[in-house]
């Protein structure tokens, strides 16, 4: 990961650099937000859930010069509750960025980095008889694609398709392994100790499909946005390294899968 992100900046240092001499190609950037509602399931090991209408907020920036274009965007770490009851709960942070190059035809093609942050709860007697967490973060190379289209004078449509072939990463699940309790008298309880921790570690192996269009309306300065995207993240545990032995049984296992879509509206300020 570090190395797509040094390509990244180092690009950007490139674009700034050439852009101050010449001021003929100014740099034209924009950031927005969309309020993108997800709908699909989260499959894990032991269960599968559905989620209605979850509104996820999603921040975009980009800047480009002349054919080359630097795109960023970020769910910041948001938490929402799912299960029964509402108790189990999951807070997701995603960031993806990349370089685009564009083409005669609108077309383009752009290379970068996701990185995924999650971190869930589990309550008593969800997996085990007490409370458990687990914690983990996946990257991967992003490989892009797609092309606008002018409708008409304001009105463009927007089409893009990503993939990510390969993600790594490493998921620690911490649980309660025992309670050490002082010396009492009779009808002390469990309130009275203290959780003994057991924290372990997995590697995940990962691919996700990311493909969407949206409808742009210039509106003064800035851009409305209305469109659909569509997610596919799968996750398996790799467990035959000799890091992983404490847990074989969990090799190939499906450790997480996302799959949805997701209707979205927004506005992006260009300037």
């Amino acid at each position: 990961m570090l190395g797509s992100v040094r390509m990244i900046a180092g690009v950007a240092i490139l674009i700034v650099v050439n852009a101050v001499g010449a001021h003929a190609d100014p740099i034209h950037s924009a950031v927005g937000v969309t309020i993108d509602a997800l709908s699909g399931r989260h499959e894990v090991g032991n269960g599968e859930e559905r989620l209605n209408f979850v509104p996820i907020p999603i921040v975009e920036v980009e800047s480009r010069y002349r054919a080359t274009q630097l795109r960023f965007e970020t769910i910041p770490s948001i938490p929402f509750s799912y299960g029964p009851g509402n108790l189990q709960s999951t807070r997701l942070g995603v960031f993806n960025g990349s370089i685009r190059q564009y083409f005669a035809g609108a077309w383009f093609v752009g290379i970068g980095e996701t990185l995924y942050n999650q971190h869930t709860y589990y309550p008593d007697g969800f997996t085990t008889d007490d409370a458990q967490e687990q914690y983990s973060r996946v990257a991967g190379l992003r490989f892009e694609g797609g092309r606008d289209f002018h409708i008409a004078r304001v009105v463009s449509l927007e089409v893009r398709g990503a993939a990510n072939p390969v993600m790594h990463g490493v998921q620690y699940t911490r649980s309660i392994e025992g309670y050490l309790c002082p010396l009492t008298g009779p009808g002390d309880t469990r309130s009275s100790c203290s959780p003994v921790f057991r924290e372990s570690a997995v590697n995940e192996r990962a691919a996700q499909i990311d493909l969407g269009a949206r409808l742009v309306r210039t509106v003064g300065r800035g851009d409305v946005l209305v469109g659909l995207r569509y997610l596919n993240y799968s996750a398996r545990y790799v467990a035959t390294n000799r890091r992983n032995r404490v847990a074989p049984y969990l090799d190939g296992r499906l450790a997480d899968r996302n799959v949805g879509v997701l209707p979205l509206v927004g506005y992006r300020l260009r300037f």
